[in-house]
């Protein structure tokens, strides 16, 4: 019922903030509801019983996340009148229709600023990941801020911006789209295809589009493993004994998460079916020391900055070294 409400509760915004003291003055007008968006609920099919009842099915409520829990928290608090008689804006649109069922999604989603990526996260490959990173105690938090909201640690929480670079860093050959460009990867279609597969990619269903049909997704398993790896990366690079700065990590993380799926494979071109059964447990301290010196050596001879992190000319430098190390015989299956 929730599934395309594009994002979780977000707690003390201007927003919501001003819900609140609109919430605390029963008596001042303009009406609640003249000053809010109220509850939006799409359907495909909605038959009024009654002057007061409608009969909705599968509704998708899709606003009204802030508002309503705006006003469970107003009346929790007991300070609501007895006899307060303020009423709520709720739109029932019935439209089986894809595309207007995202307009209406992206039009009713105004009052807290959305991401980019919000609406490309209701898309299936996005439900399907959130579900298995849940079996391995990680938390993909394609609605922002919904699993903060329920106190889940933020150390198993994987956010949209985090999972789009760490795929862009093992499975394209632009490490620096990862460390500079993420969100090209949601504006730009094909690239978003390449990453996630078409919009409208749905295995469960028989697809008929030859476009459709062409851009899956990759396996699952793919998309969990470069958070992994890029996670492990990370954690390598933290080491008090590195002694490397911030700029160096941010700038050297994604470019040696691909040296080191590149390595755990022994192919330079990481294909999806090999990415999604690496084992990242097995990628000790001292493999990725001496991968850290040769990206190293790289990111220094590109001059040792942000501009050298976000260069496609380190990306080509890494891909010609990936190539003559791991896949001299060009092993692309």
């Amino acid at each position: 019922m929730f599934d395309d409400n594009v994002r979780g509760f977000q707690r003390e915004t201007s927003v919501n903030k001003s819900i609140q003291e609109t919430l605390s003055k029963p008596t001042e007008s303009p009406e609640f509801w003249l000053l809010n968006n109220g509850v939006t609920v799409l359907s495909s099919t909605v038959q009024p019983k009654s002057s007061r009842k409608l009969e909705i099915a599968d509704p998708q409520i899709v606003n009204g996340l802030q508002t309503s829990r705006q006003i469970f928290t107003y009346y929790r608090s007991g300070n609501a009148p007895s006899d307060d008689k303020r009423r709520i804006l709720v739109r029932v649109i019935q439209n089986s229709e894809e595309d207007v069922r995202d307009k209406v999604i992206k039009a009713t989603n105004n009052q807290n600023p959305m991401p980019t990526e919000a609406l490309f996260t209701t898309f299936r490959i996005h439900k399907q990941i959130e579900t298995v990173f849940l079996k391995h105690n990680l938390y993909y938090e394609r609605r922002k801020g919904f699993y903060r909201d329920q106190s889940k640690p933020i150390s198993q929480i994987v956010t949209v911006p985090e999972l789009i670079p760490a795929v862009i860093a093992i499975m394209t050959d632009r490490q620096d789209d990862a460390r500079g460009r993420p969100k090209d990867y949601v504006q730009d279609k094909a690239k978003r295809w390449s990453l996630f597969g078409h919009d409208d990619y749905d295995d469960t269903d028989i697809m008929v589009d030859p476009e459709v049909v062409s851009n899956p997704p990759f396996n699952i398993s793919v998309y969990l493993n470069c958070v992994l790896l890029v996670r492990r990366i990370d954690e390598f690079l933290g080491t008090p004994k590195l002694r490397l700065d911030a700029e160096a990590k941010r700038n050297i993380r994604f470019y040696l998460a691909k040296y080191s799926a590149c390595s755990a494979i022994n192919n330079a071109h990481c294909p999806p079916n090999e990415i999604a059964q690496m084992k990242i447990n097995t990628i000790t301290d001292e493999s990725l020391k001496t991968q850290l010196r040769i990206v190293r050596n790289i990111y220094r001879r590109h001059g040792g900055n942000d501009d050298a992190g976000r260069s496609p000319k380190m990306s080509e430098s890494l891909k010609k070294l990936l190539l003559k190390t791991f896949s001299p015989g060009d092993k692309r299956a």
